[in-house]
């Protein structure tokens, strides 16, 4: 926190600030921060902090902290780090403190490097007495510029331009008063803290405290490390104290002058000078001097200091006395301060983190499902998706499933188990008994598969593994066992979490909301297990929210905004009577819509009167932050919160330009969710990221490869080798393994792909026999003919035995695939490609 050079700092931004792409960000800051105020404070500020920072600003940063975190002062892999935020700083006293501090996004003195050790939690964490700054006042209009009117942000071509104006502090503002120091704030960091011999960084002022706990510098490693740099720093005092400034410069890096290199390993200099100054302090007072002993004079004061006969004897003594307080023998009595106890993180949002989050999930007996088993990982790689360039609030880390498949493979069956488990045994039983579940009804039957002869299984399981909180601590288990027995079954289950379960939501494809406000315990997920339940309307909640504070309702809409799709701008939503229905107060959506001609009509429309697909987005996500938000949390808080939301036929209700978007936009408006949806629909594909799509293939089991397991003739796989499948069109998609369509123009193509096969072979009896039309009527004959032409379309000329065998193996194909496994798919499929391969080698030899 001590060593950072500010000089001239005003003066020589790197490069990048002047790129076009910060051009760009900045043109939507102003866009942005030019709205109206009511359609600005339903708007989530613009993600502009998700551009990539410029290798030259890292570079930049090293060279101002000799390669250290500016915080820590440790050597470490280090980032670029905001010291304000760039929005949503915490806590936040009002809603309209959310945009803080977007205006300082792209000024240079407000950039650090940290270490990821370092970087508080939550990240926009920046703590203020009294109230913050706002956004600075708009200039007038620009006419002469060509790069817009920006909001006293910097511009392309002066890359020097900053908004802090000249000689002014970058931790520090005239609006307000900042309480975490920022790196190099200060000329007399001992006045801010104290250094002990066992490496403890003692906070001596409320600034110092809330600066130790946020950036967690009493680290037991962090501790322990400064401890080895005191220490060698007394051990070198000890042994030459007439060389003090030689330890000086080793242990700090200051220096004379500039012709003296910085020392190679330099770690934890401010922490050395803390030492280093307490050491002289009482060296001077032992020799009835005074000394300037700040960081720009503490240097010149020692080499003069080493010219005094005495200083060598009042040094010695020092650091005997220095080492006696440390130990707690100094001849007072009194002990040296404790170091400060680790405190958990300034975080209002902990709470709601410490929900766990889902890494493995594993069926059994399921219903149809007798063996799956999923993956998902911890987090989404921030550096490469793309989703981080179009989200705001915090990047969205959570993972994202989408399972695919027929109907009656069990995708549904997979959303029912995890949200058992996830349930306790209270939220179960009052579900169970609401929508007539019984753990009977869950346990695989094979009849159902068929298999007749067998009898249902016992029992059904699912068992959860979350992701650990620590890396050192290995996963925690959820599990749950439905059993059978004459009077319908129980339910058994394991929990070893340390912590609070998942906040569950659990929707089916029927998200249409009713008239009625609904306070029932299950409401958040009882539609997923019983189709003709509705939610709950979200008209009264979102009246009852304005009244208690608008400001939580812009918050709403504010999420809303990612995933609503209209014809036309969408503006506000708010709170007004409606004459139409005795005054009552209603939510109304005001939106632009184009007319002919470029003209635009504004339009007011009651939410209850929307679309069904509109008020299935509306239902849905109005009801899981009403859900988050039950025990008192804010609407941020709500929408930060480790969530677990499942939905059934995710495309229900939407038009295809909503299903294009809705998966991201849920993400973008809950970015701490982790999603598991279904869907049929090959536009929900789009914006998935590989890993995040599986499919479930129901199929024909091998007899040959049963051993003594059970038997039944069909079973469920899990599929999701798909490749590349971001780069497939939406036929592609359709006729990939994903969904596995012969064709997507005529839907008797399937059936008549069927048929091929069979139809060859009989064919081919018929010609051995010489009359090659016996047994084949006019409309297979034709049917025949359409698939001779369509394979020979793609072979060269007059090669009609070497068609004829592409034909048969490609017939055979059709005819099986959906009848196999992935493996022996994948099997068949190769031995096909070879196959026709061998047909043309031999052709062209």
């Amino acid at each position: 926190m001590i060593f950072f050079d500010h000089a001239d700092r005003e003066r020589d931004a790197p490069e990048w600030f002047a790129s076009r792409e910060v051009e760009e960000a900045l043109r939507q800051i102003d866009t942005f921060l030019s709205l109206g105020a009511r359609e600005r404070a339903q708007t989530d500020p613009p993600p502009v902090w998700k551009l990539p920072v410029g290798r030259d600003v890292l570079d930049a940063l090293e060279h101002r902290s000799m390669g250290l975190c500016a915080f820590c002062e440790q050597r470490a892999r280090l980032g670029a780090w905001r010291f304000r935020p760039p929005a949503h700083a915490m806590p936040m006293a009002a809603p309209d403190e959310r945009i803080a501090y977007l205006w300082r996004s792209f000024e240079w003195p407000n950039f650090f490097p940290i270490c990821r050790d370092c970087t508080p939690s939550p990240q926009t964490y920046f703590p203020v007495d009294g109230p913050r700054e706002g956004p600075p006042p708009r200039p007038a209009p620009d006419k002469s510029s060509s790069t817009g009117s920006f909001w006293r942000l910097p511009l392309s071509g002066d890359v020097h331009q900053t908004i802090i104006g000249p000689g002014q502090a970058p931790g520090r503002s005239p609006d307000e008063e900042a309480i975490l120091y920022h790196p190099g704030e200060s000329a007399q960091p001992a006045s801010a803290f104290r250094a002990t011999l066992d490496g403890a960084l003692i906070p001596l002022n409320r600034r110092a405290r809330e600066t130790v706990k946020t950036y967690r510098l009493d680290r037991a490693e962090l501790v322990a490390a400064r401890s080895r740099v005191a220490r060698e720093l007394l051990l070198r005092l000890e042994k030459t104290p007439d060389r003090a400034s030689e330890s000086l410069h080793r242990l700090t890096g200051l220096r004379t002058d500039e012709a003296h290199p910085i020392p190679e390993g330099l770690q934890f200099p401010g922490f050395a000078y803390l030492v280093f100054r307490q050491l002289l302090a009482d060296a001077l007072g032992r020799m009835g001097l005074e000394r300037p002993l700040s960081l720009s004079q503490i240097m010149r004061s020692t080499l003069s200091l080493e010219r005094d006969v005495d200083f060598p004897r009042a040094l010695t003594e020092s650091l005997a006395a220095f080492q006696a307080e440390d130990e707690g023998t100094a001849g007072t009595g009194e002990q040296a301060p404790e170091a400060p106890q680790p405190a958990p993180p300034p975080d209002d949002t902990a709470a709601r983190r410490a929900h766990p989050r889902i890494a493995q999930i594993a069926l059994r007996d399921f219903k149809s499902l007798e063996a799956i088993d999923l993956k998902l990982p911890a987090a989404l790689d921030t550096e490469s998706d793309e989703i981080l360039t179009e989200t705001s609030m915090e990047p969205p880390s959570a993972p994202c499933l989408l399972i695919l498949g027929e109907n009656a493979t069990g995708k549904s069956s997979i959303l029912e188990g995890v949200a058992l488990a996830c349930l306790d045994a209270p939220a179960r039983a009052a579900l169970a008994e609401s929508v007539g579940l019984s753990p009977r009804r869950l346990t695989l039957d094979p009849r159902y598969m068929g298999a007749p002869e067998q009898e249902p299984r016992d029992r059904a399981s699912v068992e959860i593994v979350f992701h650990p909180e620590e890396p050192d601590e290995t996963g925690r288990h959820l599990a749950l066992t439905a059993r059978r027995d004459a009077r319908g079954g129980v339910f058994d289950e394991r929990d070893d979490l340390p912590g609070p379960r998942p906040f569950v939501f659990a929707y089916g494809p029927n998200r249409i909301y009713g008239s009625e406000t609904l306070d029932t315990p299950w409401r958040h997920y009882d539609t997923l297990f019983e189709s003709g339940r509705r939610l709950s309307n979200p008209e009264a909640w979102l009246v009852e929210l304005a009244q208690r504070d608008d400001g939580a309702l812009d918050m709403v809409v504010a999420a809303l905004r990612h995933i609503i799709q209209i014809d036309g701008r969408f503006e506000t939503i708010d709170i007004a009577p409606d004459p139409l229905e005795g005054d009552a107060l209603c939510a109304w959506i005001h939106l632009t819509r184009n007319g002919p001609e470029g003209r635009k009509s504004s339009v007011r429309q009651r939410l209850a009167f929307a679309s069904s697909g509109y008020r299935a987005v509306l239902a849905l996500v109005c009801d899981v932050l009403q859900g988050l938000m039950a025990d008192g949390a804010s609407v941020y808080e709500a929408r930060t919160s480790n969530a677990l939301v499942l939905i059934d036929e995710i495309e229900a209700h939407l038009h295809p330009r909503w299903k294009l978007q809705i998966i991201s936009g849920l993400r973008r408006a809950l970015p701490r969710a982790t999603f598991l949806l279904t869907s049929h629909d090959p536009l929900c594909v789009r914006g998935m990221r590989p890993g995040e799509v599986l499919m479930l293939n129901r199929h024909l089991r091998d007899p040959d490869a049963v051993d003594d397991g059970p038997s039944e003739m069909e079973v469920v796989e899990r599929v999701s080798d798909f490749g590349a499948f971001e780069r497939l069109t939406i036929e592609q998609l359709l006729t990939s393994d994903m969904f596995q369509l012969v064709s997507v123009d005529d839907p008797r193509a399937e059936r008549r792909y069927a048929e091929v096969a069979r139809l060859l072979g009989q064919q081919a009896k018929a010609e051995a026999s010489g009359n090659p039309d016996a047994g084949l009527t006019a409309i297979e004959r034709d049917q025949l003919r359409a698939f001779h032409e369509e394979v020979a379309e793609g072979m060269p000329a007059g090669v009609s035995e070497v068609t004829t065998l592409v034909q048969k193996a490609v017939a055979d194909f059709l005819r099986d695939r959906r009848t196999l496994d992935a493996t022996a798919r994948r099997e068949r499929r190769e031995a096909v490609e070879q196959e026709i391969r061998s047909f043309l080698e031999e052709l062209l030899r």
